[in-house]
């Protein structure tokens, strides 16, 4: 053992090893001495191998890093097997300097190189072991793209990718037929479609150039084409019926061999002409002893007996036909004989009842990775495994459901290829796809255990990321390690990107999450990892996910993070006491308004009552004024009749002077009644207005003489001016003439004695001229203005200024002492 100890390593069952330069060392505690395993770098290229770190995986193998290469020490065989890296190869390491290695929980293991960064292997990816041709491998086809598999007795796998080759398993020696690209004829030289090992060992090979019968005990080899009695050059399928007949199949043709009089016996099963499209890619024989074939038009179904052949197609008017006319391969279910699974180019897997002849298929909405299905493989757990275009699916009939796998689980590559697939009778199964061939023990494929952790991993403001640099006011440690976080209502767009913690396949693993308090279901995020909201309003949330492992195993508990959003100031406690008192203040000056409307409502109708009571005293009183009128009127009239006979035959002038006293007044007496009957009219609204042509100046001076005795007796002087001596206007003459009365009996009425009333008449507006009249005079002057005014004065005590708002109140009466009587005045109101 070298004396310089580079790591240290206590394996599970407590053997601790020590990693030197030239390789592991076990040490032996009963002896207390050490055992070397050394390495090829032991003295070649010394130190290249120097042991830098240890671990062990699930096969107790010891996994160490060195400068030189990966080292895989087996302490049972106690071999090293090496790692190196690859130029051509991306799935190898990056570089052969290593530094560190570990393994997660997961059982990943992480390798550290100097300077090239990180590699990464998951020993679950090698669910399906592959095999792909040795790259040093001489021969003139440079892929390696499989089209049949077969297995046969002795455990050596057939495989046809453009040349046949067969494979040892066990020694892992690949033996090719290939010869010459000039010989195209010879036996394994050139690509075939399907292989048959026959019960008495000889293995048939259905390609390009036609069928070929092969004896591996002598080698010996014999060639069937249209030469030796086959309809067409290219045999698509081989295929081996209940009774050991051999049947091959061409483009149009379906043959039996027989063997005894080395003839073919011919049945056409399709009439399309010749072409290099695989027309024939499955056969299966029932129970009764009928075919059925895979074709590129349909499934059909021959009876030998009769010849006769009948085709299921798409029928796109009925959902119960198959789903697409191109089928690829024909699988009998296990459980039930009366059922055939079929594999289509684009319409997913059928399922075929044959008692009902009805079809049912299983799409890509079902579950199914890929709609073009190669091949079909029964496992004795009840499930179908399904190549197609995408990866390999484990369908499950009974529950319907489907178990993707793809490149990521260890496939050659996701895409396989038609005819390249077989079931051994242990049970092994072999897919061929582009890349090479995966082979497996159904029962040995088992899901990732391992329940991932789950980390929220960053948040995002507006769609940009934060940090405790970038925004310290939310995030004062990384957003993994916190439990709660307050936002402010202006942060209405916000993120969380979060992972679940498996990297056996990241881009697989499963994400479910919800905002508690807003989302009322959880949301089904799939592969994406980063869940966005707009608009929270404000208040206390969490923010919760869910994550899987890339098959699908949960961590129910997932992680969690509390967000507190803040109320804007409008929506603050302060705020909202605010508003309250605004709106009890509100409802207050509401019903202060209600009250003053409803008070002043109820006033208007008290004084609407009011208004009517004395409108109804008012008609009573014009009624009783009208009444009485009446019956003073006929009294006068009888009063008025003597006087005017007294008058006529009273020669004494004294006599017929104080006789025309009497009629005046008498008449005076009945221009009263007859203007309360006027008021009575007026108050009625039916008080008409007559207006006539006059002259003015004569009807006031008319008026102005009927005072003129009483001016005498009372020792007032009466006087008349006018600054024209005649004004034509349209008036009412009754109407003005009980104005100017009440006018000047009030004027007289409280003027003293010695004292003067006078009345003027003037043009208000100055435009007087000469204007023809109805009498024909020229010369009369009339108005042409807008107004006459007439104005009587007195020196009598006058009206206060205080009284003048009531001159046109009925019975409204100043103080004695006051010049005021209103009691005549509704005639000149009106």
């Amino acid at each position: 053992m070298d004396a310089s100890i580079t790591s240290l390593f206590q394996s599970r069952d407590s053997t601790l090893w020590a990693g030197t330069v030239s390789g592991v060392n076990r040490f032996r505690r009963e002896t207390g001495r050490f055992q070397g395993f050394p390495h090829h770098f032991r003295t070649y290229r010394r130190g290249w191998g120097d042991i830098r770190q240890t671990i062990e995986d699930d096969k107790g193998h010891l996994w160490l890093a060195t400068p030189g290469e990966l080292m895989i020490f087996d302490p049972a065989q106690q071999t090293y097997r090496s790692i190196r890296s690859e130029k051509m190869n991306p799935l190898s390491l990056n570089s052969n300097y290593l530094t560190r290695i570990m393994r997660d929980r997961s059982g990943v293991i992480w390798i550290g190189t100097n300077g090239y960064g990180l590699n990464l292997h998951d020993p679950k990816a090698e669910r399906f072991l592959t095999y792909r041709r040795p790259r040093n491998f001489t021969s003139r086809i440079d892929r390696f793209s499989i089209t049949a598999i077969m297995q046969d007795r002795q455990g050596n796998v057939w495989i046809s990718a453009d040349v046949l080759y067969r494979w040892n398993p066990r020694t892992g020696e690949l033996k090719s037929f290939e010869t010459d690209s000039n010989h195209p004829q010879d036996f394994g030289n050139t690509g075939s479609w399907s292989l048959l090992q026959d019960r008495d060992g000889l293995i048939w090979v259905a390609g390009f150039e036609g069928l070929y019968r092969y004896d591996p005990a002598s080698g010996q080899v014999r060639h069937f084409d249209r030469d030796s009695g086959l309809k067409e050059k290219m045999a698509f399928q081989v295929y081996q019926d209940r009774q050991n007949h051999i049947w091959v199949g061409t483009e149009n043709y379906f043959s039996r061999y027989d063997a005894k009089t080395n003839r073919f016996r011919h049945h056409r099963f399709r009439q399309n002409p010749p072409s290099r499209f695989m027309s024939l890619t499955d056969v299966y024989q029932d129970k009764s002893g009928t075919f059925w074939l895979a074709t590129d038009d349909g499934l059909a179904h021959f009876k030998p007996a009769t010849g006769d052949i009948r085709y299921f197609r798409h029928d796109p008017a009925n959902v119960r036909s198959l789903s697409n006319n191109v089928v690829l391969c024909i699988t009998p279910d296990p459980g039930d004989a009366n059922i055939l699974w079929l594999g289509t180019a684009g319409g997913g897997v059928n399922r075929f009842d044959l008692r009902e002849e009805r079809f049912r298929a299983y799409t890509e909405s079902h579950g199914l990775p890929n709609n073009v299905v190669y091949a079909a493989l029964p496992d004795k757990a009840g499930n179908f495994w399904l190549s197609t275009n995408n990866g390999l699916s484990r369908f499950n009939p009974v529950a319907e459901t489907f178990r993707n796998f793809d490149v990521s689980d260890g496939l050659q590559s996701n895409e396989f290829n038609t005819g390249a697939y077989f079931l051994s009778r242990s049970g092994e199964m072999f897919f061929g796809g582009i890349m090479g061939l995966n082979y497996f023990y159904p029962e040995n494929i088992v899901d990732n255990p391992h329940v991932p952790r789950v980390a929220i991993t960053g948040m995002r403001l507006f769609n940009q990321p934060i940090s405790p640099q970038s925004h310290p006011e939310i995030l004062d440690t990384l957003i993994t390690y916190k439990k709660r976080v307050k936002l402010s209502y202006r942060d209405n767009v916000i993120g969380f990107e979060f992972a679940a913690l498996d990297y056996s396949a990241p881009s697989r693993n499963q994400f479910t999450y919800r905002m508690w308090g807003f989302d009322d279901r959880w949301i089904e995020a799939g592969g994406e990892r980063i869940a966005t909201y707009t608009n929270l309003p404000a208040g206390d949330y969490i923010f919760q996910v869910k994550g899987s492992n890339n098959d699908g195993v949960w961590n129910e508990k997932g992680a969690h993070l509390a967000i507190h959003i803040k109320n804007p100031p409008w929506k603050t406690p302060w705020a909202y006491a605010l508003y309250i008192l605004v709106g009890l203040g509100l409802l207050y000056g509401i019903r202060r308004y209600e009250m003053n409307r409803i008070f002043l409502k109820n006033r208007l109708q008290i004084e609407q009552v009011a208004g009517a009571k004395l409108r109804e005293l008012d008609q009573l009183k014009s009624q009783f004024f009208a009444n009485i009128s009446h019956e003073f009127r006929t009294p006068l009239t009888l009063i008025l009749g003597p006087i005017q006979q007294l008058m006529e035959k009273q020669p004494d002038e004294a006599a017929k002077h104080s006789l025309r006293m009497m009629q005046r007044n008498a008449t005076r007496l009945l221009g009263l009644i007859n203007q309360l009957l006027d008021l009575a009219k007026l108050d009625a609204g039916k008080m008409e207005i007559r207006v006539v042509q006059a002259d003015f100046i004569p009807f006031l001076q008319g008026i102005f003489r009927t005072y003129q005795s009483m001016a005498n007796i009372k020792g007032v002087e009466l006087t008349f001016e006018s600054n024209r001596p005649a004004i034509f206007l349209y008036f009412e003459r009754d109407k003005l003439e009980k104005v100017f009365h009440n006018l000047l009996a009030n004027a007289l009425k409280f003027t003293p004695e010695g004292g003067r009333v006078s009345v003027a008449v003037a043009v208000a507006v100055a435009g007087a001229g000469p204007v023809a009249m109805a009498g024909g005079d020229e010369n009369v002057e009339a108005v042409s203005g807008s107004a006459i005014e007439v104005t009587i004065t007195d020196t009598g005590p006058g009206i206060p200024a205080k009284q003048l708002p009531f001159i046109f109140d009925r019975f409204y009466r100043a103080n004695e002492q006051e010049h005021f009587d209103p009691l005549n005045k509704p005639a000149a109101e009106k």
